[in-house]
């Protein structure tokens, strides 16, 4: 997650690719089609679009780094992210909060979960600690997708920490020196998963420590920190390749994911190949850059945040509706599954339209104060 202040058209892009796969993994697994829908490429989506958007972030920390904030200690850049991070994201996360209680005590009114138990989810959203809480059916409670901001929330002194003392982007560095980190980097992480699906016999605990625990997520954003400082120095030549092999390697993942192991398919094997395609986006022109680049794709992008925290509650709604007018018979039906899934992405985008037009009224009245203050302070 990044400003928009200064903006690279393909990222732009690349982002709503991994809002779309985040979207229709849930939205597909609300409807009970997930492993059906296009030969189950969405399944596991949402694991895809979290390492990407983490690269993302991690990318743009570096290849756009603020040469105002470059004098910043630890503790100055820890605090400025940590106070951006709640002005931009948290009064988002409170509203899609509130507008998942409904549905939520729906279930303590069935007797489904306990009114202590939904007390306690509450106040873990409200706190952004829900993503501490290694069981699924806590952390992924009211906005289910809200526990990514917990996690990143918790991940950030952890990233300014690496961003110093490991990364440090003012530090000259030669490509070889740099893709023998990123070598390193991802071997350490590869080994970290490989050891929790070994050893860590409780899946449900093993899936939390390599998904959602913000040590090792953190991982995915110093990685992307690495290819960000790579692309500075120079744009390769056969990038093109490379992100071209790494999109079909992607989507033979996605059509074999049942084939490959579980420690594998929950974020690590998607690191290598969301790296070179995020590499490529700022590499020269492309087809794929082309492509990201069209003003749709760059102004979903853009707006991929309001996207990503609204779905799930949207989603959620939409299921109860279908479920009133029983209409959850024709879920097996892939056409009427794909029909659901225009619908709820079109409701997405208005959503997103919605909370731009509540920002922009606010920034508004935000200047208009200002400039009152200033002309009182001048007739004194």
């Amino acid at each position: 997650m990044s400003g928009k202040a200064q903006k690279i058209k393909p990222i732009q892009g690349l982002r709503i690719i991994f809002c779309i796969f985040a979207f229709t993994f849930h939205a597909s697994g609300i409807l009970s089609c997930r492993e059906n829908l296009l030969g189950g490429i969405f399944e596991d989506g949402g694991k895809l679009s979290l390492t990407g958007f983490l690269i993302i972030s991690g990318f743009l920390d570096t290849y756009l780094r603020d040469s105002t904030k470059e004098n910043y200690g630890i503790y100055a850049e820890i605090k400025y992210k940590t106070v951006k991070f709640f002005k931009k994201y948290y009064p988002v996360h409170l509203l899609f909060l509130a507008l998942a209680i409904p549905f939520t005590l729906w279930s303590v009114i069935l007797k489904q979960k306990t009114l202590f138990r939904f007390i306690a989810e509450l106040l873990a959203g409200i706190t952004l600690t829900q993503s501490l809480i290694p069981v699924d059916s806590f952390f992924l409670s009211l906005n289910d997708v809200s526990w990514y901001l917990s996690a990143y929330l918790f991940m950030i002194p952890l990233t300014v920490l690496a961003k110093k003392i490991i990364v440090k982007p003012e530090k000259c560095e030669k490509p070889v020196s740099l893709i023998g980190k990123i070598t390193i980097t991802f071997l350490i992480l590869l080994g970290l998963s490989f050891l929790v699906g070994k050893y860590v016999t409780n899946k449900e605990l093993a899936n939390w420590i390599q998904i959602d625990l913000f040590i090792i997520r953190a991982f995915d954003y110093v990685i992307g920190m690495f290819i960000g400082k790579l692309a500075k120095i120079k744009q390769y030549k056969y990038i093109s390749f490379a992100v071209a092999f790494s999109i079909l390697s992607l989507i033979i993942i996605r059509l074999l994911h049942g084939e490959i192991p579980i420690w594998l398919t929950n974020d690590v094997i998607y690191v290598p190949f969301v790296s070179v395609i995020v590499l490529g986006c700022v590499s020269g022109e492309s087809i794929v850059n082309k492509f990201l680049s069209l003003k749709p794709m760059v102004y979903l992008g853009d707006n991929s945040f309001n996207y990503y925290i609204s779905h799930y509650v949207i989603l959620k709604y939409l299921f109860l509706a279908l479920s009133h007018f029983n209409l959850t018979n024709f879920y097996s039906s892939n056409l009427f599954c794909v029909a659901v899934l225009i619908v709820s992405f079109i409701a997405v985008i208005v959503m997103g339209e919605i909370l731009n037009l509540i920002r922009r009224l606010r920034k508004k009245k935000a200047n208009h104060v200002v400039c009152n203050n200033s002309k009182n302070r001048g007739r004194k």
